[in-house]
């Protein structure tokens, strides 16, 4: 009896930072909404697509946010999105994480309070005083 090993070499894979995290994230959620729009099964996609089902389960329920790049191409390709597309969503941040608008100035009135009063101190021109 003769036994045959079977090696297998999987590139390690590095911690992602929180960026390329939301970017998964955001790119799983495109990816879902477009395959729930389309009013398909998770099953219909993957057999259409030829990948397997458990891999577009796993990409949509979030435990895969950073799918390789044929799984990717041939989801979009069966749910009729461009890579652009996805590529340009996943760099938008969700309206949820974009940061707050400065704060609205009332027309006319300057930003910070000018420096005169008796809380603000002599002025000086520069020069320094001669004695």
């Amino acid at each position: 009896m003769v036994a045959i090993y079977r090696y297998s070499y999987t590139m390690p894979r590095r911690r992602l930072d929180a960026d390329s995290q939301r970017r998964g994230q955001r790119l799983v959620s495109r990816l879902t909404h477009a395959r729930r729009s389309s009013g398909r099964s998770a099953e219909a996609v993957a057999r259409s697509a030829g990948i397997s089902v458990e891999t577009v389960r796993s990409i949509e329920k979030g435990r895969t946010i950073t799918p390789e790049f044929f799984t990717v191409a041939a989801l979009a390709t069966e749910l009729g999105l461009s890579l652009d597309e996805l590529y340009h969503h996943s760099r938008q941040p969700a309206p949820e994480e974009r940061p707050d608008p400065p704060p609205q100035t009332v027309p006319g009135m300057p930003r910070t309070p000018p420096a005169s009063g008796p809380l603000a101190g002599p002025r000086t021109s520069g020069r320094t005083p001669h004695h």
